[in-house]
């Protein structure tokens, strides 16, 4: 299911594709400066903690806004 949706994201969302050949872009570039393993993957680690905390935050956003939305719809 989940490539199924990401194909659709890629096919429907511009704004999803742009991202996505960016992100193509940047790996490629990391690739060429041909970086020692050790300090490739201290990045690696590092991208993906960020990306783990907006993911985090992401999701308090989305449930923070859904308990306000039912509070309003409750009172």
């Amino acid at each position: 299911r989940m490539e199924s949706i990401e194909n659709r994201l890629l096919s429907e969302n511009q704004e999803y594709r742009q991202m996505d050949d960016e992100s193509i872009k940047k790996e490629e570039v990391i690739k060429s400066l041909h970086l020692p393993d050790e300090v490739e993957n201290a990045v690696d680690e590092y991208v993906s903690a960020v990306n783990s905390q907006w993911l985090l935050y992401s999701q308090l956003l989305y449930r923070y806004g859904l308990e306000d939305a039912l509070a309003l719809f409750q009172e």
